[in-house]
């Protein structure tokens, strides 16, 4: 399900768009690269909306202001990734590619 968010999302560059994605969820993302707008939250599954570190990102991203690289965010998306990769095991087989660009 999230890989195929990210193909859709990632094939319309006009509109600026934002992917705050709980840790808990990456085992439902492809074991890819994904694009540099999509952020990790050290959290489970719901409940972002009152969450403050999330709300300083999407706060951050409507006003334009650059998003955030640092090193926590770095680990985040490092063990996001990982988890991703460790998922793919678990997951049946999808019949396509759910990278966004990949195969094209």
């Amino acid at each position: 399900m999230g890989g195929r968010y990210f193909e859709q999302v990632s094939h319309d560059r006009t509109l600026p768009w934002l992917a705050v994605v709980p840790l808990a969820d990456a085992v439902t993302l492809p074991a890819c690269p994904w694009p540099q707008n999509v952020f990790f939250v050290d959290a489970f599954h719901g409940g972002l909306l009152g969450n403050a570190s999330v709300r300083q990102l999407v706060e951050g991203f409507l006003s334009g202001a650059a998003q955030p690289d640092t090193a926590s965010q770095r680990q985040l998306r490092s063990t996001a990734q990982l988890i991703a990769a460790a998922a793919t095991a678990w997951r049946m087989p999808e019949l396509s590619t759910s990278c966004p660009g990949a195969g094209s």
